[in-house]
């Protein structure tokens, strides 16, 4: 069970156990604040693991099964951007760009949300953000098309379309 006596702590919403290995394996005596770095490394690493078992298991099982995994995108602004500074890779704990370069994921599906009214930019550097860190996997983002009107999807689309050549981009979801 999850201890949640504190809202939106990203320590006391893990599971005991996993509190504990941290504790035992770093040599503390108390738990790790939210803002711990070791504490979140540690959180994705284990994040990361179960990641390279689940892909081993699937294989085994399923050997023509493809793994496709739902993540968070980047972050707001302008690309380039410090990875370690996403809101994916810094508070999700989810590495997508080392699943992928691993092979861990066959698909990446990449939520990020524009409204194309606020920085109409943003989904081509977007699109190429994921085209650089894709390692030639498979990509794919979802474009949020309760945000944005039915012209403005087509010209999201239409964008993506003439940007640099989509050869890891497998489609797009809205």
């Amino acid at each position: 069970p999850e201890d949640k006596s504190e809202k939106n702590s990203p320590t006391l919403a893990a599971h005991r156990d996993s509190l504990l290995r941290f504790q035992r394996q770093r040599h503390r005596s108390q738990a790790p604040s939210a803002n711990d770095i070791e504490w979140r490394q540690f959180r994705r690493d284990h994040l990361t693991a179960l990641l390279r078992r689940l892909s081993v298991e699937v294989a085994l099982v399923r050997p023509r099964a493809r793994l496709r995994v739902e993540c968070l995108g980047g972050t707001r602004g302008g690309y380039p951007i410090e990875w370690e500074t996403t809101m994916a890779y810094s508070q999700a704990l989810q590495d997508w760009r080392l699943w992928l370069r691993e092979g861990l994921l066959d698909t990446a599906v990449l939520t990020k949300y524009f409204e194309t009214q606020i920085n109409p930019r943003d989904w081509t550097e977007w699109s190429n953000f994921l085209r650089i860190n894709s390692s030639r996997r498979s990509v794919l983002p979802l474009i949020a098309s309760k945000y944005n009107q039915a012209s403005e999807v087509l010209t999201l689309l239409h964008r993506l379309q003439k940007s640099a050549p989509a050869s890891s981009l497998s489609g797009v979801g809205l």
